[in-house]
């Protein structure tokens, strides 16, 4: 602290997206007080937000009540019932029927009904939540032919990402291009050629990498909204150049659950982590850098793929250090070339966040993060 209202941070190195990493769009950075314990937030108490907890039941919903003392005003809602819902088509049912106002995420892939009905409206905010399709590059777990980069290129060059977005996500979403430098991004360096689905180039590539026939591997992922359906489509697509790819779709808690201590030597036995080839899903951040670190630094703690590659690191920590917009696009650049050749992980899109809501809700904004910020809206 230097003074009652500065506070002075010491960073480990230059980092220019700084206050990004301190916004709420970087889930880690929530400050509690020092006395803060397990549970506390279920009991209420102190906020900044124009509703306060009033009522927490785990897994069924939550009751806020409207902040007298809010900063910015009174907002016109009483307040908010949550309600917690663990099936898609009963939530949909929910909203169809009048039972609640809004749900907060929608997927086209299994809540069709509510994207052509006249009294539903769709709420949406473009951003970068992704899927990484990740290869284990190392590791006792990892599978020869994902050792080879040709192979990890041939997988990526199957896909069809305009028909993959169009299918999923009724078109809300743009391109990913195997790297977390996604299009949107203002750091982003727009002359990366974008990959596209190139059949003939993908066998020939096994074929160099001695996979004339191609091979067999599982693929495990979780049942979380479309990544079910996108696992199919990966395969059906491997199956074209002759990877026979054989799926085994877990509960998201299995998926994350095992041992795990983070970290290159803390891999432990959680799947999401220590299988040849796996689907995890992402959130959006405002800036790429805890995803860039985290899943493709080395020694990455969420680094599904355990890739390593000093040029990559490099040219990573130049771009986070950077201060101009010229400087961040070149080093973007050089990263994800690097990612385009090695191809460790297979970002096929970044999606939409999407919502549903009844016509009578007014003055709503969808945020990327999947956040909602009732302050300003009303039922009319």
């Amino acid at each position: 602290a230097n003074g009652g209202k500065t506070v002075v941070f010491y960073l480990d190195a230059p980092t220019a997206a700084f206050p990004y990493l301190t916004s709420n769009t970087t889930y880690q950075s929530i400050i509690q007080p020092s006395n803060y314990k397990l549970g506390s937030f279920s009991k209420g108490g102190t906020t900044t937000g124009a509703f306060r907890l009033t009522s927490y039941s785990p897994g069924l919903g939550a009751k806020f009540d409207r902040n007298p003392g809010w900063w910015g005003g009174s907002a016109p809602l009483d307040g908010v019932d949550v309600t917690y819902y663990t099936d898609a088509a009963a939530v949909t049912a929910a909203l169809l029927g009048n039972q609640i106002d809004m749900i907060s995420q929608v997927s086209f892939s299994d809540s069709r009904a509510l994207f052509n009905n006249p009294n539903i409206q769709i709420i949406t905010a473009k951003g970068t939540p992704h899927r990484e399709i990740s290869m284990l590059v190392s590791t006792a777990a990892a599978v020869k032919p994902f050792k080879d980069r040709r192979v990890r290129q041939a997988l990526a060059l199957t896909l069809d990402r305009p028909k993959i977005i169009k299918q999923l996500f009724n078109g809300f979403g743009i391109p990913g291009n195997d790297s977390p430098f996604a299009s949107i991004y203002p750091s982003s360096d727009p002359t990366v050629p974008q990959r596209k689905q190139d059949l003939v180039q993908a066998k020939k590539l096994l074929a160099q990498a001695g996979y004339p026939k191609g091979f067999e591997v599982t693929m495990t992922t979780q049942k979380y909204i479309e990544i079910p359906a996108l696992a199919q489509i990966v395969a059906a697509s491997a199956k074209k150049v002759g990877i026979n790819i054989k799926l085994n779709i877990i509960t998201s808690d299995a998926y994350y659950g095992g041992t795990y201590s983070g970290g290159a030597t803390g891999r432990g036995t959680t799947p999401w982590l220590n299988t040849p080839l796996n689907i995890t899903d992402y959130g959006h951040r405002a800036v790429p850098n805890v995803v860039t670190s985290s899943a493709f630094k080395t020694g990455g703690v969420w680094s599904s793929s355990n890739y390593a590659n000093p040029a990559f690191d490099k040219a990573f920590d130049a771009y986070s250090a950077s201060l101009t917009l010229k400087g961040q696009r070149k080093y973007t650049g050089i990263a994800a070339r690097i990612l385009l050749r090695d191809t460790p992980v297979i970002i096929p899109y970044f999606y939409n966040w999407t919502m549903a809501g009844s016509k009578k809700v007014k003055g709503f904004k969808a945020s990327a993060i999947g956040t909602m910020d009732l302050s300003k809206t009303s039922l009319g």
